[in-house]
Protein backbone atom coordinates (compact mmCIF):
# COMPACT_ATOMS: atom_id res chain seq x y z
CA UNK A 1 0.00 0.00 0.00
CA UNK A 2 1.30 3.46 -1.04
CA UNK A 3 1.39 6.11 1.67
CA UNK A 4 -0.99 9.07 1.17
CA UNK A 5 2.13 11.35 1.91
CA UNK A 6 3.72 9.71 -1.12
CA UNK A 7 0.51 9.91 -3.36
CA UNK A 8 0.31 13.61 -2.95
CA UNK A 9 3.55 14.20 -3.92
CA UNK A 10 2.60 12.55 -7.29
CA UNK A 11 -0.28 14.77 -7.76
CA UNK A 12 1.81 17.60 -7.03
CA UNK A 13 4.73 16.76 -9.84
CA UNK A 14 2.38 15.25 -11.98
CA UNK A 15 0.34 18.81 -11.95
CA UNK A 16 3.40 20.02 -12.47
CA UNK A 17 4.73 18.18 -15.58
CA UNK A 18 1.21 18.82 -16.96
CA UNK A 19 1.73 22.05 -16.60
CA UNK A 20 5.20 23.02 -17.82
CA UNK A 21 5.17 19.54 -19.74
CA UNK A 22 7.98 17.90 -17.97
CA UNK A 23 8.66 14.65 -17.48
CA UNK A 24 5.29 12.40 -15.89
CA UNK A 25 7.02 11.60 -11.88
CA UNK A 26 8.56 8.45 -11.65
CA UNK A 27 6.63 7.26 -8.48
CA UNK A 28 3.00 7.11 -10.80
CA UNK A 29 4.13 3.29 -11.62
CA UNK A 30 3.55 2.55 -8.28
CA UNK A 31 -0.41 3.65 -8.94
CA UNK A 32 -2.95 1.29 -10.02
CA UNK A 33 -3.73 1.32 -13.95
CA UNK A 34 -7.46 3.06 -13.43
CA UNK A 35 -5.45 5.65 -10.49
CA UNK A 36 -2.87 7.05 -12.74
CA UNK A 37 -5.43 7.51 -15.85
CA UNK A 38 -7.75 9.25 -12.97
CA UNK A 39 -4.85 11.18 -11.61
CA UNK A 40 -4.00 12.23 -15.34
CA UNK A 41 -7.28 13.67 -16.38
CA UNK A 42 -7.71 15.84 -13.58
CA UNK A 43 -4.44 16.56 -13.70
CA UNK A 44 -4.80 17.86 -17.73
CA UNK A 45 -8.70 19.59 -16.65
CA UNK A 46 -6.95 21.97 -13.84
CA UNK A 47 -4.46 23.03 -16.48
CA UNK A 48 -6.94 24.08 -18.89
CA UNK A 49 -9.13 25.21 -16.30
CA UNK A 50 -5.98 27.17 -14.92
CA UNK A 51 -7.11 26.17 -11.35
CA UNK A 52 -3.24 24.60 -10.85
CA UNK A 53 -2.72 28.73 -11.25
CA UNK A 54 -5.15 30.15 -9.09
CA UNK A 55 -5.14 27.98 -6.40
CA UNK A 56 -2.84 24.96 -6.72
CA UNK A 57 -2.45 23.63 -2.92
CA UNK A 58 -6.06 23.65 -2.89
CA UNK A 59 -6.43 21.71 -6.86
CA UNK A 60 -3.98 19.40 -5.13
CA UNK A 61 -5.39 18.32 -1.91
CA UNK A 62 -8.85 17.98 -4.10
CA UNK A 63 -7.33 16.01 -7.24
CA UNK A 64 -5.26 13.92 -3.57
CA UNK A 65 -8.93 13.84 -1.87
CA UNK A 66 -10.62 11.96 -5.52
CA UNK A 67 -7.34 9.88 -5.93
CA UNK A 68 -7.72 8.63 -2.48
CA UNK A 69 -11.22 7.37 -2.96
CA UNK A 70 -10.88 5.88 -6.42
CA UNK A 71 -8.17 3.94 -5.07
CA UNK A 72 -10.34 3.28 -2.14
CA UNK A 73 -13.37 2.47 -4.37
CA UNK A 74 -11.12 -0.22 -6.53
CA UNK A 75 -9.71 -2.10 -3.33
CA UNK A 76 -13.18 -2.45 -2.23
CA UNK A 77 -14.84 -3.49 -5.68
CA UNK A 78 -12.29 -6.39 -5.82
CA UNK A 79 -12.27 -8.01 -2.68
CA UNK A 80 -16.10 -8.16 -3.10
CA UNK A 81 -16.95 -8.59 -6.72
CA UNK A 82 -19.82 -7.58 -9.03
CA UNK A 83 -23.09 -7.17 -6.75
CA UNK A 84 -25.88 -9.17 -7.07
CA UNK A 85 -27.66 -6.59 -8.66
CA UNK A 86 -25.48 -5.63 -11.25
CA UNK A 87 -25.21 -9.21 -12.29
CA UNK A 88 -28.84 -9.80 -12.45
CA UNK A 89 -28.87 -6.47 -15.15
CA UNK A 90 -25.64 -8.16 -16.60
CA UNK A 91 -27.46 -11.29 -17.67
CA UNK A 92 -30.97 -9.15 -18.78
CA UNK A 93 -28.69 -8.01 -20.97
CA UNK A 94 -27.29 -11.09 -22.32
CA UNK A 95 -23.35 -9.77 -21.29
CA UNK A 96 -23.42 -12.91 -18.63
CA UNK A 97 -25.00 -16.46 -17.80
CA UNK A 98 -26.05 -17.35 -14.48
CA UNK A 99 -24.91 -21.23 -13.54
CA UNK A 100 -25.66 -23.05 -10.44
CA UNK A 101 -22.41 -23.02 -9.45
CA UNK A 102 -21.55 -19.30 -10.08
CA UNK A 103 -21.76 -16.19 -12.51
CA UNK A 104 -19.74 -16.30 -15.92
CA UNK A 105 -19.70 -13.93 -18.96
CA UNK A 106 -21.18 -15.06 -22.27
CA UNK A 107 -17.77 -14.24 -23.52
CA UNK A 108 -16.14 -17.13 -21.40
CA UNK A 109 -18.61 -19.72 -22.25
CA UNK A 110 -17.98 -18.58 -25.72
CA UNK A 111 -14.61 -18.93 -25.37
CA UNK A 112 -14.53 -22.32 -23.45
CA UNK A 113 -17.08 -23.36 -26.79
CA UNK A 114 -15.00 -22.75 -29.19
CA UNK A 115 -18.01 -20.87 -30.41
CA UNK A 116 -16.93 -17.09 -31.86
CA UNK A 117 -18.98 -14.16 -29.41
CA UNK A 118 -21.41 -11.92 -30.67
CA UNK A 119 -22.99 -9.74 -28.57
CA UNK A 120 -26.41 -8.49 -29.07
CA UNK A 121 -26.93 -4.86 -30.77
Amino acid sequence: MIKPAVIYSIVVEMLKAKRTGGHIPAGITKLPDHARSVLSDLCEEAVADRRDIRGFRDTAESIFAVLLNCMRETLLAESIGISPATKTKLVKADLMLRTEDSWVSVQEVAEYDGIPYKPKV
